[in-house]
């Protein structure tokens, strides 16, 4: 026990000095403050109203006064702040004039116009204080009219602050602090959590450093945000001992090495997406859209729909939410809520791919690679990033039951085994409508491939999935999308509104054509170069190629186990769809939904690539220096592919 606290200790010291370090570096690198006025309210700025779109531009009209306050902004040198803004009056007369005040002492006086303009104003040096606040101050308001009685000043388009070129630049106190408090939490539960020293060492280091990205960028250093991470890395390492510890003390074996760090990838990974997913300049997108769906249940409306263009609904999938309603006393911030809520899921879903390779292949560090890659892959970053909650989640669920299918024995009568497949099929299919087309094929080919690959000894488990899918979507159905009758026939009277137009008599058609050109039909070979293209996007090549090297591996050795019959499940389903997508008719209009369902699909069976990538890694590891190099440069490109759809949410 003392060796393990000192290793903590030691972590500790490692990951605070290391997350001191690389904040500083990063926000002396990077020391550009901006505010932009599609990111919603921050919490530096005040008399600003809900930000508008013009066009391509965004702006934000402020009230008489506005201010941005900087606590902690290192003043040993000048900085400079350049304000974007317009005056926009349909009177010129009328146009304001703008104050400016740096600390209470007014520094410049602007006349505006109707163009936008940069105003710029400086910040004296203070050696002796630190911290600042620019307010901006409109000569004269007005109110747009009845319907909005807003008092408005001038519309802001960007509010950037810059330190002098060539000075170095401290970040606040309380990033520093933060950043320290969190490194070294991390770090110590690295330790606690029994990880190898040279992977201790790793790990804390990397995470440590990551995590400055996010808390030096832009306004993080400078809002609360900051004193938020210390408290997200200290429930996330507490989970991960607990976890860890708390599974060792209830089975009475320990964990091997390649575990516990596939448990620490997946929970570093899920911690620097909740850093960045958190950060206030993270756009909400359509996660307030899902906040307010949240409302509605837990108000008791369970049954509502989603209207897609040519006004088809379908039904929207509440699963996420039921698992979030007891939560709810929690917070009244739901769409955070609803993020930790689904990253978390995402953590649990990945970790059982180490859980999956370990034992079926036998391969731990194929295990531990898979955990790696699944969390690189760019598409997840894209759904949950624009705010597809339920998608994701239902993702996690469907991977969740996939890896329950191939894990758990299910011999003849399994009735606990089944019953709990079941329910997480049930969960999965009740999260997203997307999930409830594709996971009971998935399924029916999970149980079909292990009665073909793996031969009679599988015979039982393969019946017991099939089981397990019909039973799972009587239940949603029944549960949930029964419940949209009146849905589905109006979306069958205006498909069948929409063939009639299309089949109109011969006469009708040539006056229509008379009146306007026909929608040209989309060539098979372009819509698959823009399916494998969204594929290709969406996973990464890098992991594509590995995938490839992967199955061609898995092909040449034979493999008949359980974990390789779902992955050749995983691949039927996207050769199947892939196919029949081809060749069913799409009008143009609704080409791009095509596009958009073969993301669902790219999502649903993302984690085959995961797992081909993984072995095929290991593979080229242990084949020579020319496997070894290739294995590398391949693993660099996806962590590069993945960095950047990570970074993508700060931007």
């Amino acid at each position: 026990m003392v060796r393990l606290l000192t290793r903590a200790v030691g972590a500790a010291l490692l990951g605070g000095v290391t997350a001191l370090l690389a904040l500083a570096g990063a926000y002396a690198f990077d020391p550009w403050i901006a505010l932009e006025m599609d990111r919603g309210g921050a919490p530096v700025a005040t008399g600003f109203y809900t930000g508008e779109r013009d066009g391509e531009t965004t702006f934000a009209w402020t009230r008489r006064e506005a201010v941005l306050t900087l606590p902690g902004l290192d003043r040993r040198t000048p900085w400079s702040c350049t304000i974007r803004l317009r005056g926009a009056r349909q009177d010129p007369s009328t146009l304001p004039l703008v104050d400016l005040a740096v600390d209470g002492i007014a520094i410049a006086t602007h006349q505006t116009t109707n163009d936008y303009d940069d105003v710029t104003v400086t910040l004296p040096a203070r050696p002796r204080a630190s911290g600042a606040t620019v307010a901006l101050t409109s000569s004269n308001t007005f109110v747009p009219g009845p319907g909005d009685p807003r008092t408005l000043g001038v519309m802001v388009d960007r509010w950037t602050c810059v330190p002098a070129r060539g000075h170095f630049v401290l970040p606040p106190p309380r990033a520093r602090v933060a950043a320290a408090t969190a490194g070294a939490t991390v770090g110590a539960a690295f330790a606690l959590a029994g990880l190898a020293v040279p992977a201790l060492v790793a790990a804390a280091v990397l995470v440590a450093a990551a995590q400055a990205g996010p808390m030096a960028s832009q306004l993080a250093p400078f809002s609360p945000y900051v004193s938020r991470v210390p408290w997200i890395a200290l429930w996330v390492g507490v989970a991960l001992v607990l976890v860890v510890r708390g599974t060792e003390m209830a089975r009475r074996t320990s964990w091997s090495p390649p575990a516990r760090l596939a448990a620490t990838i997946a929970v570093s990974a899920g911690y620097l997406k909740l850093l960045a997913l958190l950060h206030p300049s993270k756009l909400v997108a359509d996660a307030l859209f899902q906040a307010h769906r949240f409302e509605w249940v837990l108000a008791g409306r369970y049954y509502f729909t989603q209207i897609m263009p040519g006004g088809v609904e379908f039904p929207y999938a509440i699963g996420l939410y039921l698992v979030a309603a007891p939560w709810s006393w929690l917070t009244a911030d739901y769409v955070t809520l609803l993020r930790v809520i689904v990253i978390v899921a995402e953590i649990g879903a990945g970790a059982l791919l180490y859980t999956m390779a370990a034992r079926a292949w036998h391969d731990g560090r194929a295990g531990v690679l898979a955990v790696l890659f699944f969390a690189l892959v760019p598409l997840p970053y894209v759904i949950v990033g624009n705010g597809n909650l339920t998608n994701a989640f239902a993702q996690s669920m469907g991977l969740a039951t996939v890896a329950a299918a191939t894990l758990w024995p299910l011999a003849r009568r399994p009735l606990v085994e089944v019953g709990a497949l079941t329910l997480v099929a049930t969960l999965a299919l009740a999260s997203h409508v997307s999930t409830f087309v594709l996971l009971p094929p998935l399924l029916v080919a999970v149980a079909v491939c292990f009665r073909l690959i793996g031969g009679p000894s599988v015979s039982a488990p393969a019946r017991w999935v099939a089981v397990a899918a019909v039973l799972a979507t009587l239940l949603a159905t029944a549960g949930y999308y029964g419940h949209f009758g009146e849905t589905y026939r109006n979306a069958l009277r205006i498909r069948a509104q929409s063939t009639t137009t299309a089949d109109a008599s011969p006469a009708a058609g040539q006056a229509r054509d008379e009146r306007a050109p026909a929608t040209p039909a989309v060539s098979l070979a372009s819509r698959a170069t823009s399916a494998l293209g969204h594929t290709r996007t969406a996973l990464g090549w890098p992991l594509l190629l590995l995938a490839a090297l992967g199955a061609w591996r898995t092909w040449r050795e034979g493999a008949r186990d359980r974990l390789t019959a779902a992955v050749v499940a995983w691949g039927a389903l996207y050769a199947g769809l892939f196919v029949a997508g081809l060749f069913t008719r799409v009008d143009a209009q609704f080409e791009r939904y095509s596009v958009e369902f073969m993301g669902r699909v790219d999502l649903a069976t993302y984690p085959a690539i995961a797992l081909l990538a993984a072995r095929g890694a290991t593979w080229g590891w242990r084949a020579g220096w020319l496997g070894r190099f290739a294995a590398a440069a391949l693993g660099l490109g996806a962590f590069r592919v993945g960095l950047d759809a990570w970074l993508g949410w700060l931007r």
